[in-house]
């Protein structure tokens, strides 16, 4: 018989060949294993990059929603102070009107004063004007009538009075 036939090499070719066998069936095992495992993680991460998308979008929508109540509170307070400043302006506006008002009623007090006193004093100039034409008046008269009785004594016949 020849070599190859013995009984022990054909268990050590049988013995090499479920060797090859098992190692080449633990490879295919091994590469549907991590194939498996593979799948699995692939899965595992879509799973978790989808959970993360969506844990992303809700945080971005509640960051909106808390953006957007701010920026409606800042539009509220804004709205509030506009108002409270028209609020001023018009109060300081109506205020200098009533000022303005009170500044001319003075002034047409003041003028009216004024005309009041310039009659008076325009009165008292007319009556001191009266007063000193009549006092020139009187002047004139006495001086006239002394110039008439001058003038009488001159022409009038009777004692010349002595050159003493």
């Amino acid at each position: 018989m020849p070599d190859i036939m013995k009984p022990e090499m054909v268990t050590i070719v049988v013995g090499v060949v479920m060797l090859v066998i098992t190692i080449v069936s633990a490879a295919w095992l091994n590469y549907n294993a991590t194939m498996r495992v593979n799948q699995q993680l692939l899965e595992g991460i879509k799973i978790a990059n989808h959970q993360l998308l969506e844990g992303l979008k809700i945080a971005l929508e509640q960051t909106d929603k808390r953006f957007e109540a701010g920026f409606d509170a800042l539009r509220t307070e804004l709205r509030a102070e506009v108002k409270r400043l028209d609020q001023q302006i018009a109060l300081s506006s109506q205020n200098t009107q009533q000022e303005i008002q009170h500044l001319r009623q003075e002034m047409r007090q003041g003028f009216a004063e004024l005309d009041r006193r310039l009659e008076a004093v325009e009165r008292s100039q007319e009556r001191a004007e009266q007063r000193a034409e009549h006092r020139i008046q009187l002047l004139e008269d006495q001086v006239e009538h002394r110039l008439h009785r001058m003038e009488s004594q001159i022409t009038a016949p009777g004692p010349q009075p002595s050159a003493d």
